[in-house]
């Protein structure tokens, strides 16, 4: 029934549409089918002009992929030639300062047994 269309020149209480009219569905493919003014953009059939805006998102869906993909590789360049720029490795510095606290405790016990020696041998003196 749904592709049927309603006759209206049947009489009261006869039947206006049956269930193997498909004169509904015809008239919609012949829609479809026929030529359509669009103004500026001209004459097209209603599928023709669906296929050029369906073509039309997938051209500019794979646009913006490639727009992604380019401004993505670009700041991570432009992230790498910053760290590269200002030298800092985080892993080198923090084994660096490792090594500088320990060359700074080992000082600070030279310091201390410099001064308890030179106190033990300044009170040998006296």
């Amino acid at each position: 029934m749904p592709l049927a269309r309603l006759d209206g020149t049947v009489a009261v209480g006869a039947q206006a549409a049956s269930k193997g009219d498909v004169r509904g569905a015809n008239a919609f493919v012949e829609r479809l089918n026929r030529a359509t003014d669009l103004g500026k953009d001209g004459t097209s059939t209603l599928l023709e002009l669906t296929n050029r805006l369906v073509g039309n998102v997938g051209n500019e869906t794979a646009r913006a992929r490639t727009a992604e993909a380019t401004a993505t590789a670009r700041f991570d360049d432009a992230v790498s030639r910053r760290d590269t720029f200002s030298g800092v490795n985080t892993e080198e510095e923090l084994a660096l300062m490792v090594v500088l606290q320990n060359s700074y405790s080992a000082s600070a016990r030279i310091v201390t047994v410099t001064t308890q020696m030179y106190d033990t041998l300044i009170n040998l003196v006296r």
